[in-house]
C-alpha cells in the first residue's frame, strides 16, 4: 500500500524541508506533522490562525502549505496569493473534513493547488503533496484571480463541468496567448480602483505576449514600458484603453491567423 508513498521520498526531500501548517486545532496538526515527517525529513511550522500564518510565511518562506479549509483556510490563501510575500506561488494544499463540490469551488477559487480531505492517509497526503510540488501548472495573476491555473485543480476530483476546456483548434501557445489578453483587457478596467494588483496582472500577461512573434513582441514591450512609467491615476481611463486595444487588436489577429 505504501511502496508508491517511499519511492516519492527522493523526489519531495528537497522540496518539503519547510512546511507550514494553518490549522487552529493542536491535536491534528500535530498528527499531520507525524505524517508529514514520514514522507520526507522537514521542518514543520504551526499556525493557529491565518494572520499568523502569514507572518510565520513571510519569516520561514514555506516550501509548501496546508491550510485547514474550515479555519479560513481559503481567506488566508487569497491574502497570501494578492500579498507581496517571496513565497505567494507557494503550493497550497486545502484541508477539509468532507469533500463536497462546494468545498471544491472554494479552495479553487481561493487559489488553492489541491484539496485533501480529513482525516488523511500517509498514502493520500503523498500523493496530494507530489500533485502540489512535482507537476508544473501556469500561473495566472489576474484581479479577480491569482494561484495555479484552475482547470488543473485536484485532477479526478472535479467533474469535467467544473474544468475549463482549452479554446478549440489553438496550440498551447496561441491558447496562452488569448488567455493574456483576456485578462489584460479585464485588469485595464481596474487600473484606477485596484491600481497595485492591476499593474502586476497586466505585467505577468505582457511577459507571454513578449514571447510572441516579434511585431506583437515589440508592442507588448511599448505598453510595459508606458505602463511602469506613467502616473497611470492621472491618466484618462479612455487613454488607457485605447493603449490596450492596440495591443490586444494586433495579438487578436495574430491568434486567429495561428488557428486558421
Amino acid at each position: 500500500m505504501f511502496g508508491a508513498v517511499f519511492k516519492a521520498q527522493p523526489r519531495l526531500k528537497s522540496l518539503m524541508q519547510r512546511v507550514l501548517i494553518v490549522d487552529p486545532a493542536a491535536a491534528p496538526a500535530r498528527a499531520l506533522s507525524d505524517l508529514l515527517r514520514q514522507i520526507a525529513p522537514c521542518q514543520v511550522w504551526t499556525a493557529p490562525s491565518g494572520g499568523i500564518g502569514l507572518e510565520l510565511a513571510a519569516r520561514i518562506d514555506p516550501q509548501i502549505i496546508l491550510a485547514d479549509q474550515a479555519a479560513a483556510g481559503a481567506a488566508f490563501t487569497r491574502d497570501l496569493r494578492t500579498g507581496n510575500l517571496d513565497c505567494r506561488q507557494t503550493p497550497v494544499i486545502m484541508l477539509c473534513a468532507e469533500m463536497t463540490t462546494k468545498g471544491l469551488i472554494a479552495a479553487r477559487d481561493a487559489g488553492a493547488n489541491e484539496i485533501l480531505a480529513r482525516p488523511c492517509t500517509l498514502e493520500s497526503l503523498s500523493k496530494r503533496i507530489e500533485a502540489a510540488l512535482l507537476y508544473d501548472r501556469d500561473w495566472i495573476e489576474a484581479v479577480s484571480y491569482v494561484g495555479p491555473d484552475r482547470r488543473q485543480f485536484n485532477t479526478g476530483e472535479l467533474g469535467a463541468g467544473f474544468k475549463r476546456r482549452r479554446d478549440g483548434n489553438l496550440s498551447d501557445g496561441a491558447a496562452r496567448i488569448q488567455q493574456a489578453l483576456h485578462i489584460i483587457a479585464a485588469s485595464a478596467q481596474f487600473l484606477h480602483s485596484d491600481p497595485r494588483q492591476a499593474l502586476r496582472s497586466m505585467l505577468a500577461q505582457i511577459t507571454v505576449l513578449k514571447s510572441g512573434e516579434p511585431s506583437l513582441a515589440a508592442r507588448a514591450l511599448a505598453l510595459e514600458e508606458w505602463l511602469v512609467t506613467t502616473d497611470l491615476a492621472a491618466v484618462p481611463t479612455d487613454e488607457i484603453d485605447s493603449r490596450v486595444r492596440c495591443v490586444i487588436g494586433l495579438a487578436a489577429t495574430k491568434v486567429t491567423a495561428a488557428a486558421a
